[in-house]
């Protein structure tokens, strides 16, 4: 476990043991944001104590960009505390349940939790020392981002990701509603993107996984009207190909899923 100072107010939780995994706090006036809780709960409540320690605050609130695993398996340090989360979470979280065989005293235990839902847009804090939360959808329906305009960041959960491909296999994702998101975000005045997993990048990364969206949702358009089959889409010398490294062919998960739903 890493704790990254990005800038005076925004301090990063970065687990290796999964992906690179980051949660993030940020620090307002009278309380810390935490976002994302990591993997597990050991590590969460270091960080936990490790920024109220730095701070001497003791009043914290928990957003959950999504309801995977990895961004909220730390929650338990958070029980007590408001928990914040999109109006899509409890649906997601279900299927997340089932998908993944939770046990039963897991399911018991989310469901003791109190969520305090947002619908779409939420803003906390004080005149310039705030952070916004939106809606947005993409990675999955309930994904949603914070931006905190103070220091021009954006924490982005996991639509965007670094040193590795986005990750989209999900029957849930909507490739159109990311590439909306990653339209909006390149008109913010960001200096700095926190991402789900991997290192901190700058704003032309948007624009890259954006352009690599576009050019894919236009390939499996032409491949849909053409009636190719799943095997000549992806070998398909047209067949774009992410930017970065992809040795557990991610990107090919990804659109091997996405063109059999728009075949369905």
């Amino acid at each position: 476990m890493d704790i990254i100072k990005l800038t005076p107010s925004i301090f990063i939780c970065q687990d290796d043991n999964y992906y690179l995994v980051n949660s993030c706090c940020v620090i307002l006036d009278s309380e810390l944001i935490f976002i994302d809780t990591g993997l597990n709960n050991n590590t969460a409540k270091k960080f936990v104590r490790e920024m109220k320690n730095r701070t001497d605050m003791k009043n914290i609130k928990l957003v959950l960009t999504h309801a995977h695993g990895d961004h909220i398996g730390g929650i338990k340090p958070f029980e007590n505390c408001p928990i914040i989360v999109s109006k899509y979470f409890h649906g997601s979280l279900n299927e997340n349940m089932k998908r993944y065989n939770w046990g039963e005293k897991r399911k018991k235990y989310y469901n003791l939790l109190d969520f305090d839902v947002l619908t779409n847009q939420k803003i906390i804090g004080d005149e310039d020392n705030y952070i916004i939360f939106k809606q947005m959808g993409g990675h999955s329906p309930e994904s949603i981002y914070g931006y905190f305009p103070k220091d021009k960041v954006l924490i982005a959960g996991d639509n965007l990701l670094s040193k590795m491909p986005q990750y989209f296999p999900f029957s849930n994702t909507n490739l159109d509603d990311w590439i909306i998101g990653l339209q909006e975000w390149e008109k913010m005045d960001i200096d700095w993107v926190v991402v789900g997993h991997g290192d901190v990048v700058k704003k032309d990364h948007i624009t890259r996984v954006r352009e690599f969206f576009e050019e894919l949702v236009l390939f499996l358009e032409r491949s849909t009207s053409e009636k190719l089959s799943v095997e000549q889409v992806l070998s398909h010398e047209h067949c774009p190909t992410y930017f970065e490294d992809d040795p557990e062919k991610w990107t090919v998960m990804g659109i091997e899923a996405y063109y059999k739903r728009m075949l369905e």
